[in-house]
């Protein structure tokens, strides 16, 4: 994937070599039955990528996380939340993803390209798109369900059109498939609080 950045200086030197990072496939040496720990750097990223650094606990909990999904031989299951409007997308229409959008799928994909290159059954990644959530916390407005629902399909259609590792949902779907509507959701939100 090749990039090419419109400003001038040493920044549009950073950010160029830290785009062709993130989206660079994970080099890890295998070592026997180590497999776990490079899969473990496929999902916790490099140096390169990181802006934070993290405890070795953090690496510990995830390969054995990593190791137990290996012991069954089925896939890395990974679940994440998406907010499904940005503070500009109030005010305009956010039916359509941008190239930020465009860039968080991809990077997912890499990440599960690099897993599947040292785990043969890969890894699932289910993101959630808060349509629920969104809606009441951002009181906005008539339309806002409706540029959360166009928004939420528009990236489900991008990422499905990719390799299919990375699955858009979103909490109202999952709700229909126990059966339950978002109203009983928030109204059961009300009765743990009160």
């Amino acid at each position: 994937m090749d990039f090419t950045i419109e400003c001038d200086g040493s920044f549009r030197s950073k950010v160029e070599t830290a785009l062709k990072n993130a989206f660079s496939p994970v080099v890890c040496e295998t070592s026997g039955d180590r497999i776990e720990k490079c899969v473990a750097e496929a999902l916790i990223g490099t140096k390169k990528i990181r802006l934070n650094n993290y405890d070795d606990t953090q690496r510990s909990y995830m390969e054995n996380l990593i190791s137990r999904y290996m012991a069954v031989g089925a896939p890395i299951e990974m679940i994440g939340m998406w907010g499904a409007v940005k503070a500009y997308g109030l005010d305009h229409n956010r039916s359509g993803m941008d190239v930020y959008d465009a860039m968080a799928v991809n990077r997912l994909e890499c990440v599960a390209n690099d897993v599947k290159r040292f785990y043969s059954p890969g890894m699932n990644t289910t993101i959630i798109c808060e349509d629920i959530t969104e809606s009441v916390i951002g009181q906005c407005g008539i339309h806002l369900p409706q540029l959360i629902e166009n928004y939420s399909a528009v990236i489900g259609k991008y990422a499905a059109s990719l390799s299919g590792s990375v699955v858009f949902t979103t909490e109202t779907e999952l709700l229909q498939s126990i059966g339950k509507t978002p109203n009983e959701f928030l109204t059961l939100g009300e009765e743990l609080t009160d």
